[in-house]
């Protein structure tokens, strides 16, 4: 039994009984990513308690309404009512009556459907499955779950269904609700394109970033490893500083590079943390000696000064 209807058990206490003027009060949870569908009505509840003393009443000839105000409900209802009958002689579950609402959804008129074999609203014939079903039906008073229906032009969709018995009298029939979930159905298959291209502008952005940084990294290394020989040339001191701020700058460009491998890294779950030792007052001085052509292009002074009493 699937655990939504376990739960369902749980916190719904099912008072079944059509002597009276109420069948069931029903109350249903919707728990996070729980899809079961909140469509049984006290009022439908009430409805089908109605239909069920008609149909006894009337000695199972098509009942109509006496009361104006149960019968427009009736009508009127979006969900699809049937009375069934699973004990027909012929071996079938056999549609005692319905209400327009289930007609329509099925394409048919009401008096097309009434009698006939439940069968023939199946998309796939479950008559393997009825004695497991109706088992359970039994055991649970109520059942509750999807199917495919066909409509009498040969088209399917989607259904939510509940299904509870009802004793009338001597007999057991079942209530079954009916609801065409198309609209959800379509929903989530919107969800989960639309779930799956964001999943793809991302890696694509990702893959963008992880091959931008590759092809940056590499010229960069070029003008590192070039600048390094040069030190090594003679120079004047003025000039040392001058390529040693551009080693400095084309490491931190390459940091910056590896960053952004990083943010990809962490996209997908997968940073890494390390623990290194820093020297706070070099990695100042590199920051103040990066930005001192332009501070000084700006006729702005750029000064560091840290105390040697401070620790490294």
């Amino acid at each position: 039994m699937p655990p939504r209807i376990t739960r369902f058990q749980q916190i719904v206490p099912i008072l079944a009984g059509v002597a009276g003027a109420l069948l069931a009060i029903v109350g249903i949870l919707r728990s996070a990513g729980d899809p079961i569908l909140i469509s049984i009505l006290l009022l439908a509840t009430g409805i089908m308690g109605w239909a069920c003393r008609k149909w006894y009443q009337s000695h199972q000839r098509p009942f109509y309404a006496t009361d104006f105000r149960t019968a427009a409900v009736w009508e009127q209802s979006p969900l699809g009512f049937m009375l069934l009958d699973p004990f027909d002689p012929e071996g079938v579950i056999r549609i005692l009556d319905c209400n327009n609402r289930a007609a329509e959804l099925h394409g048919y008129t009401r008096d097309e459907l009434i009698g006939q074999d439940l069968d023939m609203l199946e998309f796939t014939p479950w008559k393997h499955l009825r004695d497991d079903w109706f088992s359970n039906l039994r055991e649970q008073r109520f059942s509750s779950g999807e199917s495919v229906h066909k409509r009498k032009d040969g088209s399917s969709f989607p259904t939510e269904y509940f299904t509870c018995l009802a004793q009338v009298g001597d007999r057991q029939l079942v209530i079954g609700m009916d609801h065409d979930a198309t609209a959800r159905h379509e929903a989530e298959v919107a969800l989960v394109a639309a779930k799956e291209q964001a999943e793809a502008a991302d890696r694509a952005k990702s893959d963008f970033l992880a091959v931008m940084s590759h092809e940056i990294r590499t010229p960069m290394n070029g003008v590192i490893g070039f600048t390094n020989l040069l030190e090594e040339t003679s120079l004047n001191n003025e000039q040392r500083d001058w390529l040693n701020t551009i080693r400095q700058s084309g490491e931190t460009l390459l940091t910056l590079i590896n960053d952004v491998l990083d943010f990809s890294k962490i996209e997908s779950g997968k940073m890494d943390m390390e623990q290194i030792p820093t020297a706070v007052d070099e990695t100042i001085e590199e920051v103040v000696g990066l930005l001192w052509s332009k501070a000084n292009e700006k006729k702005v002074e750029l000064m560091c000064w840290i105390d040697p009493a401070l620790p490294p």
